[in-house]
């Protein structure tokens, strides 16, 4: 199975282990407190699988952190699996870096 999650450059896919290792909590119990498969939960801690934003905010929550930044770095990873191969990704990430784009100012 090939990883797909690239959130961070430091090891991104270990934040989820990191938090949970950190709070002493186990696989199975993070799992449950989360309402999700611990099979779900260990592939996304190994970079296997991507969490759904509703996943972030459970795990979040259950080990207390903000999930805003985890739900920004699990933007880009969707974005980045999309569109990382075109050869016009660059210019995307440039013109997100200036704040261009003529879509998103639209009402």
């Amino acid at each position: 199975m090939t990883k797909i999650v690239n959130m961070a450059a430091s090891n991104p896919e270990n934040v989820y282990r990191s938090s949970r290792l950190e709070k002493k909590i186990s696989v199975r119990k993070a799992a449950a407190a989360a309402d999700m498969d611990q099979g779900v939960l260990s592939k996304i801690e190994n970079g296997l699988r991507l969490p759904t934003e509703e996943q972030v905010q459970r795990l979040a929550t259950v080990y207390a952190m903000d999930p805003a930044p985890w739900l920004a770095e699990r933007a880009v990873s969707e974005i980045q699996k999309k569109y990382g191969d075109k050869d016009y990704f660059s210019d995307c990430v440039r013109m997100l870096q200036e704040g261009s784009g003529t879509y998103g100012k639209c009402e």
